[in-house]
């Protein structure tokens, strides 16, 4: 997934609100994680797309050529199903220092 963002392939869609709020992103500057480590670099060549509203974002994902991050147990999750294949990255978060 993250090759194909950084060639261009695919843009990273999010809606204003998770990307401003969402715990996942506030980690993206101090993490342990992997993935989000993966993810950083890979937006260093192709920025995300950042909409205005989640009805926006999904209207990007039915065009193709998008991914739009969600946890398990959100809305988005269930809308993004419907319209398109999923890939599923799990981790789990590591203590913090």
């Amino acid at each position: 997934m993250f090759d194909l963002i950084a060639s261009g392939r695919y843009t990273y869609v999010v809606d204003a609100i998770n990307y401003y709020t969402d715990w996942y992103n506030s980690t993206y500057n101090n993490t342990n994680l992997e993935h989000i480590r993966q993810l950083n670099e890979a937006l260093k060549s192709n920025p995300a797309l950042i909409t205005n509203t989640t009805d926006e974002a999904f209207a990007y994902i039915q065009q193709g050529g998008y991914i739009y991050p969600s946890q398990e147990d959100t809305y988005e999750i269930y809308v993004t199903q419907s319209m398109c294949d999923l890939y599923r990255k799990e981790s789990k978060m590591e203590p913090g220092p």
